[in-house]
């Protein structure tokens, strides 16, 4: 049973893409505590399945351009190890608005991350709202009906798509958003 574990673990381990030093949120958190952070960089906490990621500067940027990795450091999945790159992240034009290509597939049986999607990241205050890109064709083919046969039936989906983020745990934001005149 062990051979087996440990085949399964060099496996995972050989596909994947993995950033060192993810092991827990205290081992990230004091590494943090010790560097100038821009407003992405922190730990945060997804809202929908409480998985918990460091974004941090990706050392083989430079700082005109700068990227961001999105990696685990805990996930509900057990299969999803810590120090997986799940993502990049990279500013755009308007401030604290980053677009970010995130792996949402996880094959078990390649034990990989894959399909990476295209999102937009929102920063504000501690939170980060993510909305995916989308670009789509339709075709109506009910356009080629007479009218007198046409119905008009749709199916639209009334989620926001701006509801899905992350809640920050590290560094801690400053609580106070409308500040005290005196």
């Amino acid at each position: 049973m062990r051979r087996f574990l440990s085949v399964i673990i060099a496996l995972a381990t050989a596909f994947a893409t993995f950033a060192g030093d993810y092991d827990s949120v205290e081992q990230v958190r004091n590494r943090l505590e010790h560097k100038i952070l821009d407003g992405i960089e922190g730990i945060w906490q997804f809202t929908g399945d409480g998985a918990i990621v460091a974004i941090e500067k990706d050392p083989a940027s430079d700082r005109w351009t700068a990227t961001y990795r999105m990696v685990v450091i805990d996930a509900p999945q057990p299969t999803l190890l810590p120090g997986t790159v799940m993502g990049t992240v990279r500013p755009t034009v308007k401030p604290d608005v980053f677009e970010a290509s995130i792996l949402t597939h996880f094959s078990h049986s390649t034990m990989r991350l894959s399909r990476a999607k295209s999102f937009i990241i929102t920063l504000k205050n501690a939170r980060i709202t993510i909305k995916p890109l989308k670009s789509k064709i339709s075709v109506n083919p009910l356009r080629l009906i007479p009218y007198a046969y046409r119905l008009g039936l749709s199916y639209r989906n009334t989620r926001p798509d701006d509801l899905d983020g992350c809640v920050r745990l590290f560094p801690a934001a400053p609580t106070n958003e409308n500040p005290v005149y005196l």
